[in-house]
């Protein structure tokens, strides 16, 4: 299982409980690379998958990630998962290791 955390380099705002346009669960993440942007902007599901991988409790990331979609974790397509965190890695907003 691959350990993520988000750059030093990476500003966040993290608002949980903002509503977003879709009505989603998950809030909203906000990511700014220092010091020339751009701000990338993760809502709903992308906010609950981002929070769930740089969270530092031990508990397996499809089951992070579907207590907070509020589903259970077969529902949680998991390669998706990976997927999405490598590409925030090779933008540089996550570092892994």
């Amino acid at each position: 299982m691959t350990t993520w955390r988000r750059p030093s380099s990476v500003a966040i705002v993290d608002q949980p409980d903002a509503v977003t346009g879709a009505g989603a669960p998950g809030g909203v993440v906000y990511l700014g690379p220092m010091p020339d942007g751009p701000v990338v902007v993760l809502q709903g599901v992308a906010a609950v998958i981002y929070r769930a991988a740089v969270s530092d409790t031990g508990t397996d990331l499809v089951e992070l990630v579907a207590a907070g979609l509020g589903v259970g974790p077969t529902e949680v397509d998991g390669e998706e998962v990976e997927q999405f965190l490598s590409d925030l890695h090779e933008r540089g907003l996550l570092e892994g290791g």
